[in-house]
């Protein structure tokens, strides 16, 4: 579970620092104002919640954070590449998206096949989707 955090990281650097900064391709195709400043404090909270959400899944040994996380991750990478397919460009982050969320969330998905019941499995991936929905409209809302 801690690859989450640790590719978290990884997608970050490469959304802050290729191509034109995520933010910036952000604000140029989807018409948000987001800045460095709010792009840094928004991931510094979602690493946060990230790291408390893989300790409280370690303590407890419940499956259902980590699928949870690994719906986040998919939906996440999935946009990136939805966004660099419609706007033909790059979006940052989408390299990261493809090599190590896309692989870690199914196998996060496969993994947990047998040990968690199908409402549940759909209770975790609908609270996954649910969460990305919020967090990209905060990233089209801040300043």
């Amino acid at each position: 579970i801690l690859l989450i955090p640790a590719t978290y990281l990884v997608h970050i650097a490469e959304e802050y620092w290729s191509g034109e900064q995520f933010f910036n391709w952000l604000n140029h195709f989807a018409g948000a104002r987001m800045t460095a400043n709010s792009f840094l404090l928004l991931n510094g909270i979602f690493f946060f919640t990230m790291i408390m959400a893989c300790a409280i899944a370690l303590y407890r040994r419940d499956a259902r954070i980590p699928l949870v996380l690994a719906s986040i991750i998919l939906s996440n990478s999935l946009l990136h590449l939805i966004g660099s397919i419609v706007t033909n460009s790059y979006s940052p982050g989408l390299v990261s998206a493809l090599l190590l969320w896309i692989p870690l969330s199914l196998i996060w998905l496969l993994h947990y096949q047998l040990t968690i019941s199908v409402p549940k499995k759909i209770a975790c991936f609908v609270a996954g989707l649910l969460i990305q929905v919020m967090v990209s409209f905060l990233a089209l809302r801040i300043q």
